[in-house]
C-alpha cells in the first residue's frame, strides 16, 4: 500500500503539490492526471525518491520511503518513462534482466524469467531477445520498457506517460496491451497521463489534479456521475459522452412505461387500455407477471381510421434486464425501425426492460438515450416526440444523434 500523507513540495517560491492525502490500496491502478504543471510527475516521484517532498510523508507498507535503503527502494520498484530508458548497448534480454542480474537471480532464472515477460508484452523471445534498442519501432521499446519494469516481480510499478510519445495507434494498441497484462499481474500501479481516455480504459481509480492540489480523486463511474466541479467536468468533456455507456444500466435509464395485459386477453380490451393510457404499447404477460410478448396498436390494414393490435411473441422481442448496461444494446437502438416498414406499419417501440425474474418494467428507445445524454452533448435539453419523423426533429436532436453515435463508435 502506498500512502501520501499531507504531502508539500516546494520549487523556491512555486508550490508544486499542496497537501497530497491520497492512499494506493494493495493491486490498485491508480492513474494521476491534470493539466501540465500540476504536480502529477512530481507525485509520483517522490514514491521512488527521485524527488523528496518539503513536507509530509510518502509510505510504502506503513514505512517511510525516506527511512528505507535507496537502493533496495528502487530495485523493488518497477518504473517505466516515456522513452523508455533502455540501455543501448545491452540486448533485449540483457535490458529485461537487469534488475534480475543485480538482485544475483541466477542466470537460468533470469533467462526464463525474460522469455516469460516477452510473451507477456506480446514479443516473440526467439525474434527479440537477443536484438538491440536501435533495431525495434517505438512500440516494441515500450513494451520491452514495460517487461523490464516487470522483471523481478516488483510489488509496485510507477508509470510516467509510457505511451506518450507513440503514434495514435501503437498508443491504442500499448493501452489494450496495459490493460490485458494489469489483471494477469496484480500489481500496485501509479500511473501518469494526461489522457482522460487513457485514464477511463486503465484506471481503478483517478486523481484529477489542478495547481498541486487534487481536485477529485473518485473511481471512473463516480467522476462521470458526480463530477465535483466545473473544472472536472470540462476536463472530461467529450469522454463522458462515451464513457457513460460503460456504467449506465438499463434500468437506469428506462422512463417509458409499460401497461401490462393477460396473454389471453382480446384485442379490443388491450386497444381501448391502451388508449386511455396514452400510448400504443404494452406488453402481455403470464399468471407470474413473467414477460410472454408485445402488443401494439397499428393502422388497420383497410386504412381510414381503424387500427388492429399487432401481438409479438417474446422470441421476436428485443429484451434487456435492468441491471444489463446501456452500451450493449445502443447498436440495436441505432438500427431501431422508427418509421415502419417490415413491421406491418407498426414503429419499433424499442427495448423490453425486464427484472430479474423476467417482469417488465418498461420501454427504452433510441430516443431516451438521446434526450439522456444530449444535455451532455450540447448543453440543453431537447424535446422530442418520441417515433416522431427523423426530418422533423430538431437541428440540435439530430446533431446530438451524430455525435452520440461516434463517441459510442469509438
Amino acid at each position: 500500500m502506498i500512502r501520501f500523507e499531507n504531502v508539500h513540495k516546494y520549487y523556491g517560491a512555486v508550490h508544486a503539490v499542496r497537501g497530497l492525502d491520497i492512499t494506493v490500496r494493495p493491486g490498485e491502478f491508480l492513474v494521476l492526471i491534470g493539466p501540465s504543471g500540476c504536480g502529477k510527475t512530481t507525485a509520483l516521484k517522490m514514491v521512488n525518491r527521485l524527488i523528496a517532498p518539503t513536507s509530509g510523508r510518502v509510505l510504502i507498507d506503513g514505512t517511510d520511503v525516506s527511512e528505507m535503503p535507496l537502493v533496495t527502494l528502487r530495485r523493488n520498484i518497477g518504473y517505466v518513462i516515456q522513452e523508455t530508458g533502455l540501455f543501448p548497448h545491452m540486448t533485449i534480454a540483457q535490458n529485461v534482466a537487469l534488475v534480475p542480474r543485480l538482485k544475483k537471480w541466477p542466470r537460468a532464472k533470469r533467462n526464463e524469467r525474460v522469455d516469460e515477460l516477452l510473451h507477456l508484452v506480446g514479443l516473440d523471445p526467439a525474434v527479440y531477445r537477443d536484438r538491440y534498442p536501435r533495431h525495434l519501432s517505438g512500440g516494441q521499446r515500450q513494451r520491452v520498457g514495460v517487461a523490464r519494469a516487470l522483471a523481478a516481480d516488483p510489488p509496485i510499478i510507477l508509470m510516467d506517460e509510457p505511451f506518450g510519445a507513440t503514434d495514435p495507434i501503437t498508443r491504442k494498441q500499448l493501452q489494450r496491451e496495459l490493460a490485458r497484462i494489469k489483471e494477469q499481474v496484480q500489481k500496485t500501479i501509479v500511473f501518469v497521463t494526461h489522457d482522460i481516455s487513457e485514464a477511463f480504459l486503465l484506471g481503478d481509480s483517478i486523481c484529477l489534479l489542478k495547481d498541486g492540489e487534487v481536485v477529485q480523486h473518485a473511481t471512473p463511474e463516480e467522476l462521470l456521475r458526480s463530477p465535483a466541479n466545473d473544472f472536472v467536468h470540462e476536463f472530461i468533456g467529450d469522454e463522458a459522452v462515451s464513457r457513460q455507456f460503460d456504467y449506465l444500466q438499463m434500468g437506469e435509464i428506462c422512463r417509458t412505461p409499460l401497461p401490462t395485459f393477460p396473454a389471453d386477453a382480446p384485442d379490443w380490451q388491450i386497444a381501448t387500455a391502451l388508449r386511455k393510457a396514452g400510448t400504443a404499447v404494452g406488453a402481455t404477460i403470464d399468471p407470474g407477471g413473467r414477460l410472454t410478448g408485445i402488443v401494439q396498436v397499428i393502422p388497420h390494414a383497410e386504412g381510414g381510421n381503424r387500427t388492429a393490435v399487432q401481438r409479438r411473441p417474446r422470441e421476436h422481442v428485443r429484451v434487456a434486464r435492468r441491471d444489463e448496461l446501456v452500451r450493449e444494446f445502443f447498436p440495436g437502438l441505432c438500427r431501431t425501425n422508427r418509421a415502419g416498414g417490415p413491421t406491418g406499419g407498426a414503429v419499433d417501440p424499442g427495448l423490453v426492460v425486464v427484472d430479474e425474474q423476467s417482469r417488465p418494467c418498461g420501454l427504452v428507445s433510441y430516443d431516451d438515450i438521446v434526450r439522456l445524454i444530449a444535455g451532455l452533448v450540447t448543453g440543453t435539453a431537447i424535446e422530442e416526440t418520441s417515433g416522431a419523423d427523423p426530418e422533423d426533429e430538431s437541428t440540435a436532436a439530430f446533431f446530438t444523434r451524430q455525435r452520440v453515435k461516434g463517441a459510442v463508435a469509438r
